[in-house]
């Protein structure tokens, strides 16, 4: 019985990380996905959506990384956060809510209606706050923003959400920011072309330092052209150091492991004296990015097939183990999937996975008290014993026992 119970959780857990994965890919300008695809993996996550209706919110504890010291600390204020969130937040429809990067707590509310959808009223978020404040003891921020339709759309609007928090810093004490009132009151959301934003992240991604620094001139440029106070530049600051540990964290790194433990970027920013120093400090920031990117090989296509090996790894056991089943896990179609990895490994996954079981097979066969043949096969994913040594002779010329009597 307790075991299981054990297993039971086990697999809650694993689809709950499965969940925040596609939600946070969701989000993301990564969606390769098309909508009846990416309607399937919902499902398959135990959300469904009626209607491709839509608006993000993000919420941010403030100070978090000043108030909280200890990362196990973090989690739990968000997970209370994300709890009381789900509570207040009613609309028909979904309220999506799962951990963000940088500490953040995302929600997607997916409308069922047009009405619904056109009329959301955002006084639901002030709530959130009141309760958050008063409980909790410490505050939020949160940005709200545009609603959009389709599923491609969603990033849009959490990018609306980012840079209505980033606007708090010049909103005095405002805490729940629409995007929509930003533009209504002709302020210059975002400071600098959207355009701008996503070359730099391009320019992350494609470790072209030349790139974003013609992207970072073009931004401080712009800050001297409209003699931008304190408190803007700021804002646009803080702005371009949360782009850089989104796009670290979204590599599944941590920030420790680029910049080491004692950086404080946040901090850091406010210590700027000079547009010039400013420019410097910035340039050298995304530099290190890259440099590490570089030396760890941090690519889009690497980055998958780490997934996949990984998946493969835990799953090696599953006897149906296949493209198909791990396309669905790491939210890709298999077409795409098996170009990549093929193209990064020289294998394709079929004979990838074959040659991870022979291997395992093999260290089985000549391990101190080795298990039977019938119980290796079962330990490495095959069903059918005889199927599993007629593999096993043919990847490696011999039979199981053979292989064990002249390796013992």
């Amino acid at each position: 019985f307790y075991l299981q119970n054990t297993e039971k959780e086990t697999r809650k857990d694993e689809l709950e990380l499965i969940k925040e994965r596609l939600l946070n890919i969701l989000i993301s300008n990564e969606l390769i996905l098309s909508d009846d695809e990416m309607n399937a993996h919902l499902n398959r996550v135990g959300i469904s959506i009626r209607s491709p209706l839509f608006q993000v919110a993000v919420v941010e504890i403030d100070k978090l990384h000043q108030t909280l010291s200890k990362a196990s600390e973090s989690l739990l204020w968000q997970f209370a956060v994300s709890n009381i969130l789900n509570e207040i937040i009613t609309i028909n429809g979904n309220n999506i809510v799962f951990n963000g990067t940088e500490g953040r707590i995302i929600s997607i509310l997916q409308f069922d209606n047009e009405e619904d959808w056109a009329k959301f009223n955002v006084d639901q978020f002030q709530r959130l706050y009141e309760v958050v404040t008063k409980y909790l003891k410490f505050t939020i921020t949160v940005g709200v923003g545009r609603p959009v339709r389709g599923f491609k759309a969603v990033h849009s609007s959490y990018i609306d959400a980012v840079i209505s928090i980033q606007n708090k810093f010049i909103m005095n004490d405002a805490k729940v920011i629409e995007y929509t009132r930003l533009e209504s009151n002709g302020m210059n959301v975002g400071f600098y072309p959207r355009e701008i934003h996503e070359n730099l992240l391009q320019g992350l991604k494609l470790n072209d330092l030349k790139r974003i620094n013609e992207e970072l001139s073009n931004v401080f440029a712009l800050i001297k052209e409209r003699r931008l106070s304190a408190d803007y530049t700021l804002t646009i600051f803080v702005g371009l150091v949360s782009l850089c540990l989104s796009h670290i964290t979204e590599l599944g790194k941590s920030i420790e492991d680029v910049f080491g433990k004692e950086f404080s970027p946040y901090a850091e920013v406010r210590k700027l004296k000079s547009m010039e120093s400013s420019f410097i400090w910035f340039s050298d920031l995304f530099e290190q990015i890259i440099q590490y990117s570089t030396a760890n090989k941090l690519t889009k296509s690497k980055i998958l097939v780490k997934k996949v090996m990984d998946y493969i790894e835990n799953n090696l056991q599953n006897n149906e183990l296949d493209l198909e089943m791990i396309s669905k896990n790491v939210f890709v179609n298999s077409s795409y999937l098996t170009k990549t990895f093929k193209k990064e490994v020289g294998l394709t996954v079929t004979n990838y996975i074959t040659s991870i079981r022979m291997q395992r097979a093999k260290k089985l066969l000549t391990a101190d008290n080795a298990f039977a043949i019938s119980r290796i096969a079962e330990i490495v994913g095959y069903s059918d014993v005889s199927y599993f040594s007629k593999s096993f002779k043919k990847y490696t010329g011999v039979s199981p026992s053979e292989y064990e009597n002249v390796h013992k």
